[in-house]
């Protein structure tokens, strides 16, 4: 079976890469200081604290999107995206408290987790395609089982 990354998986998967990376940098400038550092400058303090929301939920958006293209069930992949989304957050909450005029908050991971939330109710609601893509076994974690019993045993 063929496990590398082709055409569109490489292009979301550069994407996501680079949007991560992007946040980083975002996240662990100083008010002022280089590039992100001004741009962070020029938003009141209110409204730092708000962008968490769209930041996590792209970044979960952009995973389940790679874990889609790369046919892992929609389960699945909103869970490992999610996941990973909040441990991204809090791993910048914790980079932030070496930061010279930065601080951790719980509420910016409270925010991401709004943002998470509403990313998963437009997946959710998002239209199916007609035809489902051709599911692989050997990608498909959570498998939901329930439901099936096998030929002669009692449920």
């Amino acid at each position: 079976m063929d496990r590398t990354v082709k055409g569109d998986d490489a292009l979301w998967l550069a994407l996501t890469a680079w949007y991560v990376t992007v946040l980083a940098l975002c996240a662990t400038a100083g008010p002022g200081e280089g590039l992100f550092g001004a741009a962070l400058a020029l938003l009141p303090a209110a409204v730092h604290a708000w962008l968490y929301a769209p930041a996590a939920g792209l970044v979960a958006w952009l995973l389940s999107r790679c874990f889609e293209l790369r046919q892992w069930s929609a389960p699945a992949g909103l869970v490992v995206s999610t996941l990973f989304a909040l441990l991204f957050v809090g791993f910048l909450e914790v980079a932030q408290a070496w930061q010279q005029g930065r601080a951790p908050l719980v509420t910016h991971i409270g925010w991401a987790g709004l943002g998470i939330l509403l990313t998963w109710v437009l997946i959710r609601v998002r239209p199916q395609p007609a035809v489902q893509p051709q599911m692989r076994a050997d990608v498909l974690p959570f498998r939901r089982l329930a439901g099936r019993t096998r030929k002669g045993s009692s449920s």
